[in-house]
């Protein structure tokens, strides 16, 4: 299943923008909370309080409901990817205050759902869609899929084959979605303004050392055959090395290492209260400089898509049935 629910890994939106952050057991609310969006919202559809049955509606986002068989639909694929990852007895955790995994469960499960409808609803507006042949890709996929579950979990969970398959095509589209809306997000960051650099190096506070003690420890480091060890000895610091880019450490620091080449020592560094010196490993970590430029990319990219989305969700009122919290 994870090959299709990518979105699980693409939609995790901050508290702020949460569809059922909300959201109240048992009543209606929007999914931004403000009065302007109350005025406007969309009104949601009345959801089951009394009674479950795979066909109740537990989730209402504007006028469109979700079913209980749904929702334990998703909650069957959230149990089994925790499942593998963590511990099969996962479901079964409590945290301290007593709310127990399983519980946090359905309230992952219940945002999830309610922001793919509201994502789901957009896209019609937007004008994406999926072909023909993707659907029947996807139905094609979630056929196999549904052949390989245990008969007794489908009869659980109640899914069938065309259920998976609708869920697969919400989160294709929601998929698409996502992609639209970080177009337009600049991905020519310069390798200049992200380069990581790995360096070695001791510290000792201004109370225990002064210039003339640091700059002895320092010919001695130079002639040491390894930096590192001679550092652990000698530190105050916690760590000998650290992978680094401007901005992440003080301007002190970072321009002495930055001035470095791969196999120089620094003078004596005097920065945050006491004495550096620094050697340098690497003056150019390409394996960490280009996952800090992906970082800072996916960071711009969801900064995008959460406003988007908080638009979004602002024009639709949700409901929660208290049943399924």
């Amino acid at each position: 299943m994870k090959s299709r629910l990518k979105i699980l890994g693409i939609i995790c939106l901050a508290a702020a923008v949460t569809v059922c952050g909300g959201c109240k057991k048992g009543s209606s609310n929007t999914a931004a909370g403000s009065a302007e969006a109350d005025r406007r919202a969309e009104k949601a559809e009345k959801v089951e309080k009394k009674t479950l049955a795979p066909g109740s509606a537990v989730i209402a986002v504007g006028d469109e409901t979700v079913e209980y068989r749904e929702f334990m639909a998703y909650m069957y694929m959230l149990k089994n990817r925790y499942q593998n990852s963590i511990d099969e007895n996962i479901w079964s955790y409590t945290f301290s205050g007593g709310r127990s995994f399983e519980y946090m469960a359905k309230e992952e499960t219940v945002n999830l759902i309610t922001e793919l409808k509201v994502i789901s609803k957009e896209a019609k507006d937007i004008g994406i869609e999926l072909s023909a042949d993707e659907q029947e890709d996807i139905k094609r996929y979630a056929q196999t899929v549904f052949e390989a579950m245990p008969e007794e979990e489908s009869l659980k969970y109640d899914i069938d084959a065309e259920l998976l398959a609708d869920i697969y095509m919400e989160n294709d589209i929601a998929n698409k979605v996502y992609d639209s809306c970080i177009s337009e997000v600049d991905t020519n960051i310069s390798e200049d303004s992200v380069k990581q650099i790995t360096v070695q190096y001791l510290y000792k506070n201004a109370a225990n050392a002064n210039e003339n003690s640091m700059e002895k420890i320092r010919k001695s480091a130079a002639k040491s055959e390894d930096f590192q060890s001679f550092a652990e000895k000698e530190t105050e610091a916690d760590k000998t090395e650290l992978t680094f880019g401007r901005g992440d450490m003080s301007d002190e620091f970072t321009n002495a290492a930055f001035a470095l080449t791969a196999g120089q020592t620094s003078g004596v560094v005097a920065a945050d209260g006491g004495y550096y010196i620094i050697y340098c490993v690497s003056d150019y970590n390409e394996d960490m400089t280009k996952q800090k430029k992906e970082e800072m990319i996916a960071a711009e990219q969801k900064k995008i898509f959460e406003a988007r989305y908080a638009d979004w969700a602002a024009g639709y009122e949700v409901e929660i049935s208290n049943l399924i919290l």
